[in-house]
C-alpha cells in the first residue's frame, strides 16, 4: 500500500513537472539535437510560433488535442503528409482563423530562418492539393533543422 501512494505521488510530481502554462509540452531535447523527430520539430515551431500571439496553450489544446481527436493520430504527422488535410482540419476547429495561425507560423519561420519560402508561399503550401506541396513543407522543415543543428554545433 505505501509503494503505490508514493509512486501515485511521484507521477503527480512528474506531470505538475511537465506542466508549463498548463500545457504538457513534448519537446524536450535530452542532447545536443535539436529535434525528437520530424514531426516534433514541426510541434515545436509550431508551439514557438504561436506563444506571443495566444498564449503557451493554444497549439496544445487547439492543434495537439483537437486535431489529434479529429484525425486518430498525431496532427503534425497529418500535416507532413497532407498539409491540405491537416488545414482543413484547423478550419473546422478555428474557421477562417485557421489561415491567420498558418501565417503567423509562416511568418515567424521566414523571420528566424533562412528558408526560400514567403510567409504567402507558406499558406499556400497548405491551401493546394498535391504532392508537391507537401514535399515543399517537409523541405522547410529539414532546412530548419539543418539551421538549429548548425547553430548547436557551433556553440
Amino acid at each position: 500500500m505505501r509503494k503505490e501512494k508514493k509512486l501515485a505521488k511521484k507521477t503527480a510530481q512528474k506531470l505538475v513537472e511537465d506542466n508549463v502554462g498548463g500545457a504538457k509540452l513534448k519537446m524536450k531535447p535530452k542532447h545536443k539535437r535539436w529535434h525528437g523527430s520530424l514531426s516534433g520539430t514541426v510541434q515545436k515551431i509550431f508551439g514557438e510560433a504561436t506563444t506571443e500571439a495566444m498564449g503557451s496553450t493554444f497549439q496544445a489544446i487547439i492543434i495537439s488535442f483537437h486535431l489529434k481527436q479529429k484525425f486518430g493520430k498525431d496532427p503534425y504527422e497529418i500535416l507532413l503528409g497532407d498539409p491540405k488535410c491537416f488545414y482543413n482540419g484547423l478550419r473546422e476547429v478555428l474557421g477562417e482563423g485557421a489561415e491567420a495561425v498558418i501565417n503567423l507560423v509562416g511568418t515567424y519561420i521566414t523571420a528566424k530562418y533562412n528558408v526560400n519560402c514567403t510567409a504567402e508561399e507558406f499558406v499556400k503550401l497548405f491551401t493546394r492539393n498535391g504532392r508537391s506541396s507537401a514535399q515543399k513543407l517537409l523541405d522547410v522543415f529539414k532546412a530548419i533543422i539543418r539551421e538549429e543543428e548548425t547553430k548547436l554545433k557551433a556553440q
